[in-house]
């Protein structure tokens, strides 16, 4: 019980260090290893309360969607977490373009709602390779 937490906690860290200092840059946690330690108290200990009941309340939403609003669910959860914890903040940032070959894109400016699906799709699949090798 006490190791499977513990699994949780490391993971809850390593995931939350790379998504917020490699993969996207509008994720700031403030405070240095204060901040990121209330962070994973309230992913840790909260969100496993919260996030079944919000599960629950939306199953007919998920059922038409076909699970795809579990996305919308996550999401929400993590805009709750920038309200809750001080350190934690999501800003608005453009992503740059991309060139590769032939292949050119405009940059992107997704907006604050954009960056929230965005680092909360990035953090479920950082986390969720980061469990698997901590099987």
């Amino acid at each position: 019980m006490i190791r499977s937490i513990f699994k949780i906690i490391i993971a809850n860290y390593l995931t939350l260090f790379i998504v917020s200092n490699y993969l996207v840059h509008g994720l700031l946690i403030e405070n240095g290893f204060m901040g990121y330690t209330k962070v994973v108290i309230v992913l840790t200990v909260v969100f496993p309360l919260i996030k079944p009941l919000v599960k629950i309340l939306f199953i007919p939403v998920n059922m038409v969607t076909l699970g795809l609003f579990n996305f919308i669910i996550d999401a929400f959860l993590l805009y709750l977490l920038t309200i809750i914890v001080s350190d934690f903040r999501i800003i608005s940032q453009t992503i740059p373009a991309i060139n590769i070959g032939s292949f050119h894109s405009s940059p992107i400016s997704p907006g604050r709602f954009g960056m929230i699906l965005i680092i909360s799709f990035s953090i479920t699949i950082v986390s969720k390779i980061i469990r698997w090798f901590l099987r």
